[in-house]
């Protein structure tokens, strides 16, 4: 109590005093590098800094009764908006708060090296459950970690927390939680006592422990409660109809009505002993699934459905209710080989394989959830050959789980296809509370989607592509544009065969969820502190989460707003209301703007994004954010001829697209060139169209760490990214633009350190546009220039405010 008393006298105090002084030399903190240690660079970025701003700071300690500033901290750069500082490398790894005091009015503190928990593996757990949580600053140091569980009456349980690694904690819930009670959880890296715990901004639901009879490892696989009931169709005394599964005799008909029969009964396990099993339909479709029954064989090798016979079902498009006539909106069943219906619950399939011997050579029908949406549906151990068929859809799937199983797409066609879903290996668009873990997929063609998903684990995949057919169209690896809480972890993409062809399209792990349909720009007219007035226009509903344009992704959250320039730039709000020229906001901005200061509604395309520990090897194009994001960690990842990682904010407004980048972190990657095919890069870029000035800040609070870039020699330079090494900066100044980013930054506050540069022509290519940037204590190896800056020959400008210790 005295700590929170102390904190409160402080804070208090600091009020008093900014409320003696101008509103615009009162400084605040909008954004900040969450991460340093010792000797590491700080980016702070706000408003109200000064040119002579002092910063300070003081190290936590573990009682966490220290509050009060104690050491002063130098300036590498600085400007009203931007000051980067540097961690003494003689101090003690731990919790730093970090003061900006402008004219003696101090900034409220902000916390380095914070746990954060961004995500959880599930959105419910159980008492004695076991589940982990994704963030920032898991572990620092040697400190030990700690966790509790807080109900609505402020009581607290102590969680048992283990930390793997900065970004990756394990937590054990106790046992004597309530069974159907919410609880906010509280973790802390240990490192500075009671005012270095977080709470995690999403609440968990406790619901009753059973057992989990099928092993699926999920909380809610209790609820199968009904598997011990089990209908075997060969023997099973109940079913008039009994199925072969000789590969002879037609068993839809058997199958079908013992899944009916399951369902009847108040759910059931459907079992199908080994065998090949023949599903023959001339209309409707193959197998028609049921809530609370699932389908199950004797293991993937010994129970085989196969499908596909005689002539091939309509696939003339048929237009849903948006008009969109390629997808999820089209509620045909007819020819599909499986259907889960529309708001389906508690079904799955394990253990057995589904196949398309294709009779005619084009049955595209495979398996879908036809129209979208259901919950808690599974596919386990199970193996599925669509041959060139569709793939598997699952769309808006609230607690989807795909494992341990098996997939083969030998489709040549990604695009002009007329059909009714996309010839995509899968596609679970708008599900969430998702897990995909421990599957192998080898394919020809297509992506695996997963626009609009939110709360999704991709773990410990195998992605296979062909090399030996290589489609023209889109073809690449994970496909997730406007996606929130998505953990991209350990999984490989791999090509086996001949090489992929250096042309465009192939990018492995990709978002490009961009559409300038759903953008807009402007300048504010006036603002409160939950408003935004803008006379001149005439806004879109911004609650409408409905991508109309792009391919029907359903928004995880409403739009937001972003002030890019002016007064309280470097602000972002979600827009919860709005009429045709003023919106409201989620929570009050920290600094008003005021008339003139430049604002972009938009989507992020990718939101509290973890890429972490995968493997690639051999694509055309490694991680590719085009579109920007949002509070995004690319770590650990091995990329070996697979280009780079590609990062990108985009202000071409004559083609109406402004994303952003901001707050992202990029550390300890490999990307390797070993055969000259592609080059091998971490580049941030912005891209802008020429002769147009700057609108605002596209990319912001970037950081680069402890990564390895190896070159071929000679360079690559004929890729699409035409250098090989660290990249930094706009993409038409090289051209002789003379209106770009002369006093507006473009990207601000990037930090390059620690890294290592080898077989570089240029370690670092920076150029006009980027301001504040920090280049330090990298290593470099064979690289005959440290630094290129992209001079603009008419201006005679590049890079502005450079800190480097390269000479």
């Amino acid at each position: 109590m005295r700590l929170f008393r102390l904190m409160k006298l402080f804070f208090i105090i600091n009020l008093l005093v900014i409320c003696s002084v101008k509103g615009d030399e009162v400084p605040f903190i909008f954004n900040y590098t969450e991460s340093a240690e010792p000797g590491e660079t700080i980016g702070l970025q706000g408003y109200g800094f000064g040119e002579k701003s002092k910063i300070w700071y003081a190290l936590l300690n573990n009682e966490g009764t220290e509050v009060k500033p104690s050491k002063e901290l130098m300036a590498l750069t600085q400007s009203d908006i931007y000051i980067a500082v540097q961690i003494p490398e003689a101090e003690q790894t731990g919790v730093y708060a970090i003061w900006v005091v402008n004219n003696d009015v101090w900034s409220s503190p902000v916390f380095i090296n914070k746990a954060r928990v961004k995500t959880a593996e599930f959105d419910e757990v159980m008492p004695g459950c076991r589940f982990r949580v994704f963030g920032s600053n898991m572990k620092i140091g040697d400190f030990n970690t700690m966790a509790r569980l807080v109900d609505k009456f402020g009581v607290s349980y102590n969680v048992t927390m283990k930390s793997i690694d900065d970004n990756i904690a394990e937590l054990t819930t106790p046992e004597n939680l309530k069974v159907g009670e919410s609880y906010k959880l509280y973790v802390n890296n240990g490192a500075g006592g009671e005012m270095g715990e977080s709470v995690f901004e999403e609440s968990l639901f406790v619901r009753e422990k059973k057992d989990d009879l099928l092993r699926l490892e999920v909380p809610w696989g209790g609820d199968f409660d009904f598997a011990k009931n089990v209908y075997n169709v060969k023997t099973d005394k109940r079913l008039q109809l009994k199925a072969m599964g000789d590969g002879v005799t037609n068993d839809q008909k058997a199958i079908q009505k013992a899944i009916d029969m399951a369902a009847s009964q108040g759910g059931g396990v459907v079992y199908l002993p080994a065998g090949s099993y023949k599903i023959e339909y001339e209309s409707g479709c193959g197998i028609l699934m049921q809530s609370r029954v699932v389908l199950r064989g004797a293991g993937k090798e010994k129970t085989i459905i196969k499908y596909g016979y005689g002539k091939p079902f309509s696939t003339e498009r048929v237009k849903g209710k948006y008009g969109w006539p390629l997808g999820w909106p089209d509620c045909r069943l007819e020819g599909m080989g499986l259907v889960f219906p529309g708001f389906i619950s508690t079904c799955g399939l394990s253990d057995l394989s589904f196949v398309n011997v294709n009779e005619c050579g084009h049955f595209l029908h495979t398996v879908k959830n036809m129209p979208e949406g259901g919950e808690k549906v599974f596919v386990k151990n199970c193996y599925f050959d669509f041959s060139n068929g569709w793939g598997l859809t699952l769309v808006n799937i609230d607690k989807l789980l795909v494992s341990n199983s098996d997939f083969k797409s030998m489709t040549v066609d990604v695009r002009g296809i007329n059909a009714p879903t996309r010839t995509w290996p899968w596609d679970f668009k708008n599900s969430y509370n998702m897990i995909v873990r421990d599957n192998h997929y080898f394919y020809n063609a297509g992506r695996f989607g997963v626009n609009g998903c939110h709360h999704a684990l991709f773990e410990n995949n195998v992605f296979v592509r062909n090399g030996d057919y290589q489609a023209k169209g889109e073809t690449g690896g994970l496909n997730m544009d406007y996606v929130t809480d998505m953990i991209i972890l350990n999984n490989s993409f791999l090509v086996k065969g001949h090489p992929i062809l250096a042309r465009n399209q192939g990018e492995t792990i990709l978002s490009q969820g961009g559409d300038p349909n759903q953008m807009t720009l402007g300048t504010v007219s006036e603002a409160t502190a939950i408003t935004i007035k803008d006379s001149k226009q005439e806004w879109q509903d911004f609650t409408d989460r409905v991508s109309t344009a792009w391919q029907y992704a359903v928004h995880p959250t409403n739009y937001m707003v972003a002030i890019v320039s002016g007064k309280g730039a470097g602000q972002w709000r979600t827009i919860i209301h709005n009429n045709d020229t003023v919106l409201t906001v989620d929570r009050p901005w920290d600094v008003i703007p005021d008339k003139g200061s430049h604002y972009i509604i938009n989507q992020w395309s990718a939101y509290q994004l973890l890429v972490k520990d995968n493997v690639l090897k051999d694509n055309h194009q490694g991680i590719m954010m085009y579109c920007g994001g949002n509070d995004i960690a690319i770590v650990g990842n091995k990329l070996t001829n697979s280009s780079g990682i590609y990062l990108r904010a985009d202000q071409r407004m004559a083609k109406k697209r402004y994303n952003l980048l901001w707050n992202t972190v990029v550390s300890g990657n490999q990307c390797v060139d070993t055969d000259g095919r592609r080059a091998a890069f971490v580049s941030l870029l912005l891209a802008v169209e020429k002769d147009q000035d700057l609108f605002g800040i596209g990319a912001l609070g970037v950081v680069v760490r402890r990564n390895t870039v190896k070159a071929y020699i000679p360079n690559v330079t004929n890729s699409p990214i035409k250098a090989e090494g660290f990249l930094n900066y706009m993409g038409e100044q090289a051209a002789g633009n003379s209106k770009i980013g002369v006093n507006v930054p473009g990207i601000l506050g990037s930090v390059w350190e620690y890294n290592n540069a080898i077989n570089t022509d240029n370690a670092f290519i920076i150029g006009k546009g980027t301001h504040h940037v920090i280049i330090k204590k990298n290593q470099l190896e064979n690289v005959p220039n440290p630094i290129f800056d992209l001079i603009d020959k008419k201006q005679k400008m590049g890079a502005k405010y450079i800190v480097t210790d390269i000479k």
